[in-house]
């Protein structure tokens, strides 16, 4: 049985709105008792969370209104219920030692940013009765490596059964992000 799922793809190809219909589907049908949101805190070009306002939940918030808006889309208006409920739980990846994921789907936004220490925390508080999916573009790596820690992880963990890596290749958000991410590429 699949645990790991890996999604990399380009701007707009669908990795948050794949990724958010499954765990919310997951959590509808009572597949799951709830979805965890994850995110690295890694900013675009640097720049400092410290400055907003709020606990580090409130502040997280900024970074997971993709993965909000979409589970929202999803929730047949239940979102606001199923977050008070505990349903839905948001935190930094920095924060997961000790934790255990059990009987969820736990979703990582930004994974090209992850580092592979972090990763290797994160894979090993995946129970079998969780599923865990990695959302990234390689292109867009605010750490600055040639090669992403994601796609080591990704090429590493490749082949084994608990474990799928789907690589969207297109965007589906506008037909115009290809040709703009060719053009800023050259």
């Amino acid at each position: 049985s699949i645990s790991y799922i890996a999604a990399s793809g380009i701007a707009g190809s669908g990795k948050t709105f794949l990724a958010c219909h499954y765990a919310m589907t997951q959590l509808l049908e009572n597949k799951v008792d709830k979805i965890v949101l994850l995110r690295s805190v890694t900013q675009v070009a640097g720049e400092d969370m410290g400055y907003l306002p709020g606990s580090v939940e409130e502040k997280l918030q900024f970074f997971l209104q993709p993965m909000i808006a979409n589970l929202k889309k999803f929730s047949n208006g239940r979102y606001e219920d199923l977050y008070s409920a505990k349903k839905i739980e948001v935190a930094p990846l920095a924060m997961i030692r000790g934790m255990s994921f059990e009987n969820c789907v736990v979703i990582v936004d930004e994974a090209q940013n992850v580092t592979s220490e972090i990763f290797k925390a994160l894979l090993t508080r995946v129970a079998d009765t969780s599923k865990l999916v990695l959302m990234g573009d390689y292109a867009q790596n605010d750490k600055e490596k040639v090669k992403t820690d994601f796609e080591d992880v990704c090429e590493r963990l490749d082949g084994m059964p608990c474990f799928e890596w789907i690589e969207l290749l297109k965007s589906v958000r506008s037909k115009n992000i290809q040709e703009i991410l060719r053009r800023l590429e050259d």
